[in-house]
């Protein structure tokens, strides 16, 4: 699969940057596979150089941040497959998540104990709520999400409690 990133010659004109290879780059952690479509590292982006072109192809072989799949104040695109039986974590990330299931059937769980079972062509917003998540696809097939998310003010209020980012280690 291919990733075209657009940019500006000298004119002023839209061309497709050459700067870095069209070909997604694949991190796989043994549970889920990343392929980023594109980061950046400040919200909103500056796109008056393209150093944030130079940033992304470095994020796209390494990750944006250490322990993280989103620049601590930037942005995210991804394409997120999740394996069979890949046990994900309890989280929070302080950010806005959106993401539309690709393919495959997708369980999410909430801390308050509800769950909904999304297939292919479904879509969520997690914002900045404590999550997990399973692929329950017939069959051991494959989940693929796509996904984007924002920074959001940090740390959210809600009443009393003050959220921060979180990963449970159970």
């Amino acid at each position: 699969m291919s990733n075209y990133i657009t940019t500006h010659n000298a004119e002023g004109k839209a061309i497709f940057s050459d700067s870095i290879p069209t070909a997604r780059h694949v991190i796989d952690n043994g549970m889920i596979i990343l392929e980023y479509i594109y980061t950046g590292h400040s919200f909103p982006a500056n796109l008056s150089s393209e150093a944030d072109i130079t940033q992304f192809d470095h994020d796209r072989i390494h990750g944006p941040a250490p322990g993280s799949t989103l620049p601590p104040k930037g942005f995210a695109t991804a394409i997120v497959t999740i394996k069979p039986d890949a046990p994900l974590k309890w989280h929070r990330v302080m950010c806005l998540d959106t993401f539309y299931v690709i393919e495959g059937d997708f369980e999410l769980s909430l801390d308050s104990g509800e769950t909904r079972t999304l297939h292919a062509g479904d879509s969520f917003v997690q914002r900045a709520t404590m999550h997990t998540g399973k692929n329950v696809t017939p069959n051991g097939g494959a989940l693929k999400l796509l996904g984007s998310a924002v920074p959001c003010v940090i740390p959210v209020e809600v009443g009393e409690h003050k959220l921060e980012e979180e990963w449970k280690t159970e």
